[in-house]
């Protein structure tokens, strides 16, 4: 406010008049200035000095803080606060009303011991005196001490309340909040802040019994502690039984061999408390076998071999939980143990390729597995005894497997397929992976890949060469034949490799790819017969023109012809080795061969005709009971080698027609069979896979050849088992 000057009044009036104008003008200008005066000194009064700041008068570097002060003006204006942090860093906060509180957060980058101070500003600018100073140590923080090993109280039984009590300390003093993890994923938010050492308890309630570990944690609101050791706790659960259990019948055979392997029977059932549970199998209501403990929902499986004679068994299982608590009901299947010559299981496909036995791995165990790709571009593997698909291979661009799968020590599966790649693919649990290819992607990979003992592959097909690969499938050489090869490479007791090709020529290579020596048939005569190696290095095959050779040191030593005319005359068949030296083929003919190896012709009551059969181009498989197995595409015929006469053992129609196809080769080979250590037989054909019975004591024979591309595994390899 400006104030006016006061100036004298001019004009005619006495001396009196005078003097009272000017006492009046005196007392007029006086009550204006205190007027003035007073009205000033309103206006001017700042805000009132801030209280000392709120907050925590210890932090660690780099730990953000927050700090609090208040004031009130006496105008009720409006206020900021200048936060002054003592490390040359202030902040301002924006206007606030007057007497509410003011919040300011602060990190200190450096250690020391810091003045905080406030002061207030008006809306008008006037600005308090400082506010009386906090004294912050900023120190280098230091986590609570890792909590003591939970303690527990309570009833520790499911659906109880159980208490945890656990302490902490601070090297700083610093108060501290303790957090829980209680299993069964839970974990409890932190607890309040307790002074350092202080106990903090907190409570849970558990829906599932076993054993449980409990932790604790604790912060001090910038760090945390380790985990305390675990305190364990075993929950136990009401005494209640299970639910009922069902049989996995998708998993469970329906029919088994006496005497052969252990065949598992699954079922599964839940416990409402998450106890584990054990099933006990009962055979006819007398010989039972009990599994071990099973988490609750998970199936589990016990072992049973039947003995004796074939016979129908009424299988019933019962679940218990790990108290002994069980269930009443009892569900049931049917299992039979049949003769042989009987169908154990089929799996529905269309094949050209011969199944092999090796590994498989499913649920973290290896079984036995039943592998072989079919014409639609599946490459399957089947439990050999449980009979359920293991896995079922696809590709991005399939088609027709008409290489029979090998597989090496680590049980590594090699096949080719008609897309012009060899592929490699690893068992992995329940599935298989895919490792690597190779080829050209035009040419059919026809041939089954043979297996050397160091880990190399053979491999060849219609792209006229025969390839050696590396374990990881680069190729080591290539080897250029006269034609594509339709039958497959064996490796015989030398190391060395012998193929075959369409222009009727047989190869023998050194394993450094450099011929060995070849030997001709007749230009006109191909080879989709595949070589069988005896011990003495002679090697046999089969031509179309209807001649078995045997080749020594690269001379054909001798040959037998077979008499049947053209074109039935044709030996596609690959020949194989029995225990007497003695040679045993298929024939274009429908009959089955053995050919004397000192006369080379063929022995008393042979060939054998094969009922209903128009060829035979599948590969005999010899066994050690005396037993030779031959299949067309219709059916498995089972001969005993010393009376082939009496006609077949018997006969296993597969339940098939023939089939032709983009999918088939021209010549329509039939598959192989194979035989495991069970003496279980087992086929492919135009309608699936099959497993049937055979002997007990019919395994592989111990010979030099004893079936298609040597062993189960098919290595092509002589001497690999």
């Amino acid at each position: 406010m400006t104030l006016t000057r006061l100036r004298p009044i001019r004009g005619s009036g006495t001396g009196t008049q005078m003097q009272a104008s000017r006492r009046s003008d005196l007392l007029l200008a006086t009550s204006l200035l205190a007027v003035a005066l007073a009205l000033a000194g309103c206006t001017k009064k700042a805000p009132a000095r801030p209280d000392k700041p709120s907050g925590r008068s210890r932090v660690a570097v780099d730990g953000p803080a927050t700090f609090s002060s208040m004031t009130n003006d006496p105008n009720q204006d409006e206020v900021l606060y200048l936060f002054d942090w003592g490390d040359g860093l202030a902040d301002t906060t924006a206007l606030l009303p007057s007497g509410e509180t003011a919040t300011a957060r602060h990190a200190w980058t450096g250690t020391g011991v810091y003045a905080v101070r406030v002061r207030a500003q008006d809306s008008k600018g006037y600005w308090s005196g400082w506010s009386d100073t906090l004294t912050v140590t900023v120190t280098v923080n230091h986590p609570p001490e890792r909590p003591l090993r939970p303690t527990h109280a309570g009833i520790d039984s499911v659906g109880k309340p159980i208490a945890f009590t656990t302490s902490s300390t601070d090297a700083e003093g610093d108060s501290v909040r303790i957090k829980y993890y209680f299993a069964e994923g839970q974990v409890s938010g932190y607890g309040p802040a307790v002074a350092g050492g202080a106990a903090y308890t907190d409570t849970v309630v558990y829906s599932q019994n076993g054993w449980k570990v409990v932790y604790a944690v604790a912060s001090d609101g910038t760090d945390t502690s380790d985990w305390s050791a675990p305190d364990s706790i075993y929950v136990r659960s009401p005494d209640v039984a299970p639910y009922a259990p069902e049989i996995r019948t998708q998993y469970t055979p329906q029919r088994g061999i006496p005497n052969g392997p252990a065949y598992r029977f699954f079922a599964a059932a839940r416990d409402q408390y998450g106890d584990s549970l054990y099933y006990r199998w009962y055979f006819d209501g007398s010989d039972s076998v009990t599994s071990r403990l099973f988490p609750s929902g998970v199936e589990g499986f016990a072992e049973w071999t039947p003995t004796g004679d074939t016979h129908s068994y009424l299988v019933t299982v019962r679940v218990f939980d790990q108290n002994g608590n069980t269930n009443p009901t009892t569900p049931m299947i049917v299992f039979k143990t049949v003769a042989e010559g009987e169908i154990l299981w089929g799996l529905p496909g269309d094949f050209v390729a011969s199944p092999a036995i090796g590994p498989a791995l499913w649920r973290g165990d290896t079984w036995t597995g039943v592998i072989c790709g079919s014409t639609d571009g599946y490459l399957h593997v089947v439990d050999a005894y449980q009979s359920f698909p293991i896995n079922q291979i696809s590709l991005v661009d399939p088609d027709a497997y008409n290489s029979s799968v090998a597989i090496g020590v680590d049980g590594t599966r090699y096949t080719g397929n008609e897309n012009g790649w060899l592929y490699a693919f690893s068992p992995e649990d329940s599935r298989d992976t895919f490792k690597w290819r190779f080829g050209n992607g035009l040419d059919g990979m026809t041939a089954t890949p043979a297996l050397a003992g160091d880990g190399s592959i053979y491999c060849g097909g219609e792209d006229q060469q025969i390839h050696k690969l590396s374990s990881n499938g680069t190729r080591v050489w290539s080897y250029a034949l006269r034609s594509w090869m339709a039958s497959s490479p064996a490796i015989g007791p030398d190391g060395r490799i012998y193929c075959c090709d369409g222009s009727g020529y047989t190869y023998c290579l050194n394993s450094d790819g450099t011929l060995g020596w070849e030997v001709g048939t007749d230009s006109t005569v191909f080879i989709t017969s595949s070589p069988a190696v005896a011990a003495d290095g002679t090697v046999y095959v089969g031509t179309e023109g209807g001649r078995l050779l045997a080749i020594k040191d690269g001379s054909i030593a001798w040959s037998y012809e077979v008499t049947s005319p053209p074109p039935r005359n044709g030996i596609s068949s690959s020949p194989v080795l029995g225990p007497d030296g003695n040679i045993y083929f298929g024939c274009d003919d429908g009959r089955l061969y053995r050919i004397d190896q000192n006369t080379h012709q063929p022995a008393s009551n042979w060939p054998v005709t094969v009922p209903t059969t128009d060829m035979l181009s599948s590969t005999p498989l010899l066994c050690a009971d005396g037993v030779v197995y031959v299949a067309d595409d219709s059916a498995l015929y089972a001969f005993d080698v010393n009376n082939p006469g009496a006609g077949p053992l018997w006969k296993t129609t597969l339940v098939t027609s023939r089939k032709s196809g983009a999918g088939r080769l021209s010549l329509d080979n039939q598959p192989s069979p194979v035989v495991d250590r069970y003496g279980v037989v087992y086929i492919a054909a135009g309608s699936g896979i099959f497993a049937i019975a055979g002997r007990p004591g019919g395994t592989l024979a111990a010979t030099d050849w004893p079936m298609f591309h040597h062993d189960p595994e098919h290595t092509g390899r002589f001497g690999a088992r």
